[in-house]
């Protein structure tokens, strides 16, 4: 009997650390700084720092481990990609700004204005999406988190919204 309720609680726990990663509320965002420019035949790179104003109302401690996200044209044309540049804390019941250290890349960016894509639309923020994969990390467990396809229209406003602009 004792197995079980080992088992029990334990398979509780799993859950519990797994979902409430959900709870976690970004308020704001806002770049602070944005330096180390570089360019090559390939791609133009920048280093960004971000403070992420973020709302934890969980027990748990959590540290972004990672995070990559691609931007896709229309076309599914890479565009560009964003990096983190390391480890983020959100400390448990805490509303506390984040710093984000985030590398950019605009890939191929001769090529792609070369390639007969390039137009107004295909850079339209509503013709342009987004795919994240980060991992979460609270203590006991990670937590990858994937997304695909995700409007870059959307993102835009979920932004404006934190700031308090127009939705």
């Amino acid at each position: 009997m004792k197995k079980y309720v080992i088992f029990i609680l334990s398979a509780l726990m799993l859950l519990n650390g797994c979902q409430s990663y959900k709870k976690l509320e970004v308020k704001s965002l806002e770049i602070e700084k944005a330096d180390k420019l570089s360019y090559n035949e390939n791609k133009v790179t920048v280093e960004v720092d971000v403070l992420a104003f973020i709302n934890n109302p969980t027990s748990s401690k959590y540290t972004l481990k990672s995070m990559n996200a691609t931007v896709y044209s229309k076309d599914q044309i890479e565009i560009a990609r964003v990096v983190s540049l390391g480890e983020s804390v959100i400390f448990s019941r805490s509303s506390m700004k984040t710093l984000l250290k985030l590398k950019v890349s605009l890939e191929n960016p001769l090529s792609f204005l070369l390639s007969g894509n390039f137009n107004s639309d295909a850079l339209s923020k509503e013709a342009l999406t987004v795919d994240v994969d980060m991992v979460l990390n609270n203590g006991i467990f990670n937590k990858r988190i994937k997304e695909r396809g995700i409007p870059l229209d959307k993102i835009i406003k979920e932004v404006k919204a934190l700031k308090g602009g127009d939705k």
